[in-house]
């Protein structure tokens, strides 16, 4: 019988490259992972799209981390894949200082509230491959615990309650006690959390009640925030959309933290815009143009939980849910072999006058940046049907979300 491991990924938003890397190689490295996980999260974004039709969130990071762990425990045709899928398009020295450079700079903001944490919860009498845990403590960061899976009860609870320790209680009860029985393996743990302020608020006193277009063409009354002042603005013909920057506040407004709301043209244009996601390159948005902007954005509350196997089927990642999974590389000894038996992602955004925050949670089971300024046009962008949000550094997307009718009550 395959032996299940679990892999869970707790992760509330955001992070940038910092100011504090010391030798250029990591920079170098830093970029390469960075870019590798922009295009994951692209593709990541467009296939869980396709059978939603509802308010969605998620952290492509979130995944991301969650099988790259994986990836190094795994061998012949599932670590394929798994590389193929997560475009490990470096060597693995590269790859391995490009991480963990990665989740050290998570760290490095001071007027964000932002935790990255790691940790392995171990079977008993488990022991895990010398080499998978070297790569786990050195590159994520990540801590061993061992749990008696013979007792579910007791064992999803131990993890629930650190994962929603890790996200300041916004992330809960990912596990049930039905998910764990004595063939549970290990689950290996990555969490992230960020609140932050916007750099320049938005005032209470404007924030009206107006009209939202849903999807099927009726309209609802819903917060509105509103704001007359310099954005960073852009047109992206090609989708059919504009967008606007909200940038967070940050210790270094240059290399700092944003929110992206990306509007599509048309108030039925959501589901065109998410099939050329993949077309949605980070750079194109930090490309924009520094203008007057009269913004009404609606505030809103939205939480989701995703089963992940089927997008991530749909990107070519198959071998890992196969009973010829080769996953060899993780536990060490005559441990049997191990096999994916499904992905869940849990997530949450909270966005309003003061800021935002965010949390996302992915389990796996294993059966300002202010440029140059423009000449000044005010552009109306009034945020008044579904809409496709992002949250980024300057270098990796943290978060992406699709608002289709935002309220403030979950």
């Amino acid at each position: 019988m395959k032996m299940m491991i679990f892999l869970l990924v707790a992760i509330q938003i955001c992070g940038s490259l910092g100011n504090n890397l010391d030798v250029l190689d990591n920079y170098m490295a830093l970029r390469a992972v960075a870019s590798d996980i922009n295009k994951f999260s692209s593709e990541f974004g467009q296939a869980i799209s396709k059978a939603e039709n509802s308010n969605l969130i998620a952290s492509p990071i979130s995944a991301s981390m969650a099988l790259s762990m994986l990836a190094y425990g795994a061998r012949g045709d599932s670590e394929k894949q798994l590389k193929s899928v997560l475009h490990f398009n470096s060597d693995a020295s590269v790859q391995k200082k490009g991480i963990k450079t990665l989740i050290e700079n998570l760290k490095e903001f001071s007027k964000v509230d932002l935790k990255l944490a790691n940790k392995i919860f171990l079977a008993q009498n488990v022991t895990v491959n010398p080499d998978f845990k070297e790569v786990s403590e050195s590159i994520f960061k990540s801590a061993v615990q061992n749990v008696d899976y013979s007792a579910p009860k007791e064992a999803s609870k131990t993890i629930n309650d650190w994962c929603e320790q890790q996200t300041n209680s916004k992330i809960k009860d990912l596990f049930s006690a039905d998910d764990f029985d004595n063939d549970t393996g290990l689950v290996l743990v990555n969490a992230v959390y960020f609140k932050g302020n916007w750099f320049q608020k938005f005032d209470a006193n404007l924030t009206t009640l107006t009209n939202f277009t849903l999807l099927d063409g009726t309209t609802k009354k819903v917060p509105t925030m509103n704001a007359d002042r310099d954005y960073r603005f852009g047109v992206l013909e090609d989708l059919g959309a504009t967008f606007v920057e909200l940038p967070y506040e940050s210790n270094d407004i240059s290399d700092g933290i944003s929110m992206f709301i990306v509007l599509p043209n048309e108030p039925s244009g959501l589901k065109d815009l998410e099939k050329n996601l993949a077309k949605l390159d980070l750079n194109r948005l930090l490309a924009g143009t520094i203008c007057k902007v009269n913004l009404s954005l609606p505030k809103f509350k939205v939480q989701s939980k995703l089963d992940l196997k089927a997008p991530l089927n749909d990107l070519g990642l198959k071998e890992i849910f196969e009973d010829s999974a080769d996953l060899s590389g993780i536990l060490s000894g005559d441990a049997p072999n191990l096999k994916v038996s499904k992905i869940v992602q849990k997530a949450f955004i909270e966005v309003n006058e003061e800021g935002s925050e965010a949390a996302a949670a992915t389990g796996v089971e294993l059966e300002n940046r202010f440029g140059w300024e423009a000449e000044k046009k005010a552009v109306k962008f009034s945020v008044d049907h579904p809409f496709v949000l992002v949250i980024a550094t300057q270098d990796i997307i943290i978060f992406a979300a699709r608002i289709a009718d935002p309220s403030y009550e979950i």
